[in-house]
């Protein structure tokens, strides 16, 4: 019955429909979701007399010894059932300062990106599923999140012109195991999912302890009105931006004083946002919610000549404006 469901589920048919009349690769692991993905995909295609085979793509993390043992388990199923598989590797013993799940998650972004760059590769599918929502949901609350955060996981975004899809987003865990247990497929358990170390284990470790738990409609449901929320005051924000922020051939920032101070907070602090973030260096490209608040109140008291700096830019109030000026 799960497999009948996975299949009818509309965020999975309408992302595999599309990404099945391109080149199109899956992200996989010795994993029971991304095993699941690749087998489910595997009978989608031959049911549907579609002969359009997606290609592998492992990472070896080379972070602990099992790591290639995943490699070589995932190789030998892909070329059981006549699949190519690439796997591709991190660096050997680079030191890692904060957080390695964090960095892992970029490099296995960046390899993959790379690989799928050159050789004409449109789309990767990936397993995210819903547990995984409710975790990221459940970590961004605890974090004080407003609807941006609150939107969760994309189930599609572009990185780099690669097309990520999600076709799993909607789907419980418990199908997914459902599924692979009742195939009697084989899959391997990553032991640092169960670490107290990371704060997606411990998140995942206290949603099944205190059966705090949120009702997959309920999230599903939350998540698309927290995205059409952040989408209206984007969109808001972009027509504000364009009335009041003005840049000279300097590159220097001018804002009206009165016309910042009319509108809503919220659409004050993503005007900020987006000059800090649009031409801003890379250090200040994020920017806290926390350090916005901060700035504002700050900088609306400034009075005529006063000046403050925020990361690499001089705000300066003069003549009924702000002024920013980017530091060298």
């Amino acid at each position: 019955m799960p497999l009948e469901k996975i299949i009818k589920n509309k965020n999975f048919l309408n992302l595999t429909l599309n990404a099945i009349q391109k080149k199109f690769a899956i992200a996989i692991s010795g994993g029971s979701d991304s095993l699941a993905l690749f087998y489910i995909m595997k009978d989608f295609l031959w049911k549907n007399n579609i002969y359009n085979k997606p290609i592998l793509i492992m990472i070896n993390h080379n972070f602990r010894q099992e790591s290639q043992l995943e490699c070589d388990f995932v190789m030998q199923i892909a070329e059981f059932h006549l699949f190519e598989c690439i796997c591709l590797n991190l660096e050997k013993n680079i030191e890692i300062s904060g957080n390695k799940q964090d960095y892992a998650r970029k490099m296995r972004y960046k390899l993959i990106i790379d690989f799928c760059k050159k050789n004409n590769i449109e789309v990767v599918m990936t397993a995210h599923h819903l547990d995984d929502q409710r975790e990221t949901i459940m970590m961004r609350l605890n974090r004080g999140a407003g609807c941006d955060g609150l939107s969760g996981i994309n189930s599609t975004h572009a990185m780099n012109d690669i097309q990520i899809i999600r076709p799993f987003l909607e789907i419980p865990k418990s199908w997914i195991s459902h599924y692979m247990s009742k195939n009697n497929y084989l899959w391997l358990e990553d032991r640092t999912n169960n670490s107290d170390k990371y704060e997606r284990s411990k998140t995942r470790k206290q949603l099944s302890q205190n059966h705090c738990n949120i009702e997959s409609k309920g999230l599903i449901l939350l998540t698309k009105k927290m995205k059409n929320t952040t989408s209206a005051l984007n969109f808001y924000t972009d027509i504000e931006y364009k009335k009041i922020v003005k840049i000279n051939k300097n590159n220097e920032i001018y804002i009206e004083r009165n016309s910042l101070s009319a509108l809503p907070i919220e659409i004050i602090l993503r005007i900020l946002k987006k000059i800090f973030t649009h031409h801003g260096e890379k250090k200040t490209n994020r920017v806290l919610y926390e350090d916005l608040v901060d700035l504002y109140q700050r900088i609306k008291i400034l009075e005529n000549n006063g000046s403050l700096q925020f990361g690499n830019f001089l705000i300066l109030s003069c003549d009924n404006c702000f002024l920013f000026k980017k530091l060298n």
